[in-house]
């Protein structure tokens, strides 16, 4: 078994993609990842101490263990800062030298601070021709909420959606246990400015918005207030 590498005192900071290259391509895959989990379950303020006995940082492992699910999207840092929650980054070496992971922590300006082995501060221009823009958001469905709703759904999950839609300015009205057009209009309006499908329908990516919106849930943020 490779030891683990020791991380340096202090964020590590890198200037140039070749520097990251470097870093990033004497790490295996799996070791990438584990290391990007940490970083994640971390922010979440969980105990990272188990995944050293993980050979593989498998996320149906993680969403069992620490009840957070996995969300996979494909997008820009634009999109990333929308949904506000730190994120894996897949990133493709050149020449052939793979696939790693790269735990993206925190944004502020123009710089980013990641996770590998160390913490990492670096300019966000830096993994623009390593990042694939496949990114992975882990999040918790607080209220463990039905996959989607949508119009016509029926339940006590369309008021607690109405009201907190309301707390942030999106629906008015009264609250009644229908999705009805309102409540689309509402859902479509809070997609369209945070650059998600406006279908009016409430899926994952809406979901995790929220959460992540709302004050009275615990989210780690990737851009500071």
């Amino acid at each position: 078994v490779p030891e683990r590498k020791i991380p340096s005192n202090g964020p590590l900071s890198i200037l140039e993609p070749e520097k990251l290259i470097t870093y990033l391509s004497s790490l295996t895959l799996t070791e990438s990842k584990l290391e990007a989990v940490r970083w994640i379950l971390e922010s979440w303020k969980l105990d990272t101490g188990d995944l050293q006995n993980l050979s593989k940082a498998d996320f149906e492992m993680i969403e069992e263990d620490y009840q957070l699910a996995s969300f996979e999207m494909n997008g820009n840092l634009e999109r990333l800062k929308k949904l506000n929650y730190p994120a894996f980054l897949e990133i493709a070496l050149p020449n052939a030298q793979g696939t790693k992971y790269l735990a993206l922590v925190s944004i502020g300006g123009e710089t980013g601070v990641f996770g590998s082995v160390d913490k990492i501060e670096m300019p966000l221009s830096i993994i623009d021709s390593l990042w694939t823009r496949k990114a992975i958001i882990l999040w918790k469905d607080f209220e463990n909420l039905p996959e989607t709703l949508g119009v016509g759904f029926q339940g006590k999950e369309a008021i607690w959606l109405q009201k907190n839609l309301r707390l942030l300015g999106y629906f008015q009205g009264r609250e009644a246990p229908l999705y009805g057009p309102k409540t689309v209009q509402a859902m479509m309006k809070l997609q369209r400015e945070n650059s998600i499908k406006d279908d009016g329908i409430f899926n994952t990516d809406s979901k995790l918005l929220l959460y992540n919106r709302l004050q009275i849930y615990s989210t780690p943020k990737l851009v500071s207030e």
